[in-house]
This record gives structure tokens, sequence and C-alpha cells, in this order.
């Protein structure tokens, strides 16, 4: 599966023909990935993810003293965390799922993204992946709530 090549055999249909092996459509992968990454970010994202901290505020100073709690993020949620924009961004139209995913994502567990990625040292790739989300999330692109059906 990591040879250069493979991805190509799997998604080109002269391969992959036959109907207990059909060839994959990367469009459609990238969309179940990515709402897979934010239902498991919406399902396991919350404050003081690691119980790292006791009180509800920590000063600045006292927040160099916190244990490393790296270890502690599941590897899917760290998965979900670095690579949901990347499957997000090879969508070409959103499902009604996937913009909800999204919705719930950005209005109730953005701000313990941001903390989880601290804890994994990734405050970068979540910049980066804000300004790679920028077009994604406009406003234009994706349906107001009351157009979703559920």
């Amino acid at each position: 599966p990591f040879h250069a090549s493979f991805p190509d055999f799997i998604t080109d249909t002269t391969h992959c023909s036959r109907k207990e092996f059909p060839a994959l459509v990367p469009s459609e992968c990238h969309e179940m990935l990515a709402l897979k990454c934010l239902q498991c970010m919406n399902g396991s994202l919350k404050y003081n993810i690691c119980g790292a901290l006791e009180e509800s505020t920590v000063s600045r100073r006292d927040a160099t003293n916190l244990p490393d709690s790296r270890g502690k993020v599941p590897e899917e949620l760290k998965y979900s965390c670095l690579y949901w924009v990347s499957h997000l961004a090879e969508v070409p139209t959103p499902t009604a799922e996937l913009v909800e995913a999204l919705r719930k994502f950005l209005y109730e567990h953005l701000l313990h993204w941001i903390e989880c990625l601290s804890i994994l040292g990734e405050l970068q790739t979540g910049i980066t992946s804000l300004q790679n989300a920028t077009p994604i999330l406009s406003v234009s692109d994706l349906p107001e709530s009351s157009e979703i059906a559920h």
C-alpha cells in the first residue's frame, strides 16, 4: 500500500473493474475520511482532554509545569486533528451530513481542537489547517443550517 503506484492502481477503472474490487473514487474516500475525522473529534474533544489541569484556569507560569500528556491522546484523535482539513479540501461538494459535522466541530469543539494540538506540539499545523480551510469554510460554500436535511 505504500508503493507510489498503489493509489493509481486502486483508482484506475481498467485495473479495478471487477464487482468484488471496484475502483475507488478519491473524492468519495476523502469525504468519508473527513466525516470520520470530524465525528471522531466531535465525540472525543473536550476541555482539559487529558485531565492535566486541576483548576479551570492555569496561569501562564504554571502551564510550563504541566505533565507531558501527548501519550494520552488516542492515535485516531491525533490523526483526525492533524488531517481532517486535507481530506475536506478534496471534497468538491460536501454532503449535508459532512456540513453538519463540520458545523458542530466549529461551534462546539474548535477551542478543544486547539488545546489538543497544543498538547501534541502541533499548533503550527493548526494554523496551516485553518489557513487551508478558509476557502472551504466560507459562508458561500456551505449551506445554511436550515437548508440541511436531517
